[in-house]
């Protein structure tokens, strides 16, 4: 038993060192990685500052550059040969003119129109041709059809005239014999039950 107790104590005291060994390079680690997170964000932010300083040194050039372009004796030779041009357009273009090309594009307009008007009236007059063909076969066809139907008709109302003759001569004759014998009968019996009625009266 005493064996087993300094067995398990030397194990417990072999942990606790080793716990210890291992605590201080733990603590090593999170230092480290403190120091390169805050190197880091200060990186970012010295690179945003330079940033922000190339930006605004651009701009200044870009806007610098601007102002020389507008300044330079080419921008100003380009603006006044611009409205040196505009005032040979208006020129070219007087008011005689305008009117004389008002007057074309109303006309070409015009005949746009009446163009437009012909074709649509040209294909409606084909259109009303070709229903009108169409129209006239289908009166032919009705015309046909309405024949066999009258015909059929004709045979069928034969028939039944046919049929309820037959069935009258048949009934006129056998059945008023018939019903004279029903009556006949129908009497006798009659006689036989008044006689039987007042015998046993």
């Amino acid at each position: 038993m005493a064996t087993k107790k300094t067995t398990t104590k030397r194990k417990t005291a072999t942990k606790k060192t080793a716990a210890k060994k291992t605590a201080p390079k733990k603590a090593t680690v999170k230092k480290t990685v403190r120091k390169t997170t805050k190197a880091v964000a200060t990186r970012k932010k010295a690179a945003k500052k330079t940033t922000r300083k190339v930006a605004k040194k651009v701009t200044r050039k870009t806007t610098a550059a601007k102002k020389a372009v507008r300044k330079s004796p080419t921008m100003k030779k380009a603006r006044r040969t611009a409205k040196k041009t505009e005032k040979t357009i208006f020129d070219m273009y007087n008011t005689d003119k305008m009117e004389d090309m008002a007057k074309q594009i109303w006309l070409a307009g015009l005949g746009a129109y009446s163009q437009s008007f012909e074709d649509l009236q040209s294909r409606v007059e084909e259109i009303n041709e070709k229903g009108q063909k169409r129209f006239d076969t289908l009166v032919a066809k009705g015309a046909k059809v309405q024949a066999k139907v009258e015909k059929k008709a004709e045979a069928r109302r034969d028939s039944v005239e046919d049929k309820i003759v037959s069935l009258k001569d048949r009934l006129s004759s056998n059945y008023l014999e018939n019903l004279s014998e029903k009556i006949a009968l129908v009497s006798d019996k009659l006689d036989d039950l008044s006689r039987n009625i007042k015998k046993r009266a």
